[in-house]
């Protein structure tokens, strides 16, 4: 597992993460989001040091 350095959406500030290695982070967003049906694609929850809430779509 690798740490990403991710930025959010909201206020710009970057927070780490802990994702599996060889994904490709797809999206980060404040809007909640669904399981996509493609078993390849992961959405996790994850938040800024601000306190704001924030969705991680990745791919194997």
């Amino acid at each position: 597992m690798g740490i990403e350095q991710l930025s959010c959406p909201a206020c710009g500030a970057t927070f780490e993460m802990g994702l599996p290695r060889d994904v490709t982070v797809q999206s980060v967003t404040t809007e909640d989001r669904e399981e996509p049906d493609d078993d390849r694609v992961k959405v996790r929850p994850n938040a800024c040091s601000n306190g704001h809430e924030c969705y991680v779509m990745f791919r194997f």
